[in-house]
């Protein structure tokens, strides 16, 4: 006969191995929803034919993927709400906030990309100063244009990257910028000052006769 002890100790093994097998599956689900925000956000304004399969982080991503005007800008994220929804006070932002995917029915065409909102009042927001809620360097990683170079790294003008994550992203100067992850993040705050001068000047090589780059 088991014992009560023994019944216990079996009932707590598989209560663990239960709750260990649905954490497994959270893991799982989160990084395949993470995964798919990544890939599917596009890049803002390159038109090129970057080919270039990139490994990162574990992430098997194509680096940079063109620019498709079918699809929302950066996968349809609002980006009004990173200025005003996540503004604490002057010049202060909660960057805990990760943004959240607009509607089509408050879309915005604007130099040819479409723009989602989670509301007409941020559409109307968008409208009036579009370039004030535009991200800097494209939507793409912030480090990695202002500081990642070859051989290390393949960004160039047709083959842009890492892409930048909703949940990692800062406002400095009011200008937003988007980071892959927050390792990322945090050495581009550390040297803010000299990165960016770098950044701004590489993406205006690269877009020299593009007007519309931001």
């Amino acid at each position: 006969m088991i014992s009560i002890l023994d019944y216990k100790k079996t009932l707590i093994i598989s209560l663990i191995s239960v709750v260990s097998l649905l954490l497994l599956v959270s893991i799982n689900v989160s990084y395949d929803r993470y995964r798919s925000i990544i890939t599917n956000q596009k890049s803002l304004y390159t038109e090129s034919s970057c080919e270039c399969d990139f490994i990162l982080h574990g992430l098997d991503i194509r680096a940079g993927e063109c620019s498709d005007s079918s699809y929302p800008v950066l996968g349809g994220v609002d980006l009004v709400n990173y200025f005003t929804s996540f503004k604490i006070s002057e010049d202060y932002y909660d960057e805990t906030k990760i943004g959240s995917i607009g509607y089509e029915e408050f879309s915005y065409q604007y130099k040819g990309y479409t723009y989602y909102f989670t509301s007409l009042s941020n559409k109307e927001l968008f409208i009036q100063s579009p370039e004030s809620y535009l991200p800097q360097y494209g939507g793409f990683c912030a480090y990695g244009v202002t500081n990642e170079y070859c051989p290390s790294y393949p960004w160039a003008a047709d083959c842009l990257g890492p892409p930048g994550n909703w949940a990692q992203w800062t406002i400095i100067n009011n200008k937003l910028y988007f980071f892959y992850n927050g390792d990322a993040k945090a050495l581009f705050i550390e040297r803010y000052n000299d990165l960016i001068p770098n950044g701004d000047s590489r993406w205006s090589y690269w877009f020299a006769d593009d007007n519309d780059i931001s």
